[in-house]
């Protein structure tokens, strides 16, 4: 197991299977067949004064190696538009920062036949206005990639070339606000 910390996520390639946890997901398969993906809690109950721990684990189900970028390796987009949140009502929205940002070969992998990479990602209340309340709250990842990082991502001979394109929706999984 490799594991990084970078932009405040942490970041590990699995060279086995994840255990299951009691909170974990079912897989949800790409619809090209080659990946799969699972977002989980850490806890399924959080304390008010606690952030959300979530983790997405990204499998590589094909043959061939295949390069990706991590789940949460555009740290950004993964707060700010990729993850879900509603509480019973209505959906709660990021209202964090937006910084102006690049990301580099690191947000990047490449995943053997059967290799997982995981990453961890907080949900602070204060980059989501509502999830301070205490709730059930559903959350459903939607991880994504167009290929709008390849030129950065290639930038100084990493050997990041052509990653995986298309978007697959996680389960959607509950935590609960006390």
């Amino acid at each position: 197991m490799l594991a990084t910390l970078l932009d405040g996520c942490t970041h590990e390639v699995i060279e086995r299977a994840p255990s299951e946890a009691p909170t974990a997901a079912q897989f949800v398969q790409s619809e090209d067949g080659k990946l799969e993906l699972r977002l989980t809690v850490a806890r399924p109950k959080v304390a008010r004064s606690e952030a959300v721990q979530v983790a997405a684990q990204l499998r590589n189900i094909s043959q061939q190696p295949v390069t990706v970028i991590r789940p949460f390796g555009d740290w950004v987009v993964a707060q700010s538009t990729a993850m879900k949140v509603w509480n019973a009502q209505t959906r709660v929205r990021y209202t964090g920062p937006m910084p102006s940002y690049e990301i580099g070969a690191l947000a990047f992998a490449t995943l053997r036949p059967g290799e997982t990479v995981e990453d961890k990602l907080e949900l602070s209340a204060g980059n989501y206005a509502g999830l301070e309340k205490p709730d059930t709250y559903t959350l459903r990842y939607d991880y994504s990639y167009d290929g709008g990082w390849d030129t950065t991502a290639a930038a100084g001979h990493s050997g990041i070339s052509n990653a995986w394109r298309g978007t697959i929706s996680s389960r959607e999984v509950q935590v609960v606000r006390e």
